[in-house]
């Protein structure tokens, strides 16, 4: 991320969301360069860095924002995300807590849209908490109709919406692969 010693500020946010702000030394010349984003994922401060998460940018900026809230896993489990759109089956999507944030006591679950636009009304159910990550921590795991979702071939990702149990809108997306 940048030169050694580059400041990196983070945000103290409480519901799941969170703000960093990397500030990168003037650059000299036209130059690219690439930031990760990652979490820490529990007590023990074991980080997770997801392989969606790198932002890159161009030219002389010197200041980038990344905002950003809940994560989610489609299909935990397996990679790549391999969605049959003709199926009749159901795609679980897990919505990862962190220390910060407690996904199945906080999602409102009746609030969750999932598919290309993050729009179709899909949901089929969602279970209890689960650890889908291996960080200790339960995950809220939904179900949600294939045939449903609108992914149409050539999609690449998958966007979940809804909101909290205190109406904050929630947005996150992961990789899929159209194979139907």
């Amino acid at each position: 991320m940048g030169e050694p010693g580059c400041p990196i500020t983070f945000g103290d946010a409480q519901d799941g969301s969170f703000q960093v702000v990397l500030t990168f030394p003037q650059f000299s010349e036209i130059g690219v360069w690439r930031a990760r984003v990652c979490d820490v994922r529990d007590a023990a401060l074991n980080i997770t860095c997801f392989s969606s998460s790198f932002i890159e940018g161009r030219g002389s900026d010197t200041e980038l924002t990344v905002t950003g809230g809940v994560a989610i896993d489609i299909k935990p489990g397996s990679f790549p995300n391999s969605i049959n759109t003709k199926s009749r089956g159901r795609i679980p999507v897990a919505v990862l807590s962190t220390l910060g944030f407690d996904a199945p006591a906080e999602i409102n679950r009746d609030s969750l849209r999932f598919g290309r636009t993050g729009d179709e009304l899909s949901l089929s159910h969602c279970g209890g908490g689960e650890d889908v990550n291996g960080d200790q921590l339960a995950d809220l795991v939904c179900h949600f109709f294939a045939q449903r979702t609108g992914f149409q071939a050539g999609d690449t990702e998958g966007i979940l919406r809804g909101e909290t149990v205190g109406g904050t809108a929630i947005e996150a997306s992961d990789s899929v692969r159209i194979v139907g």
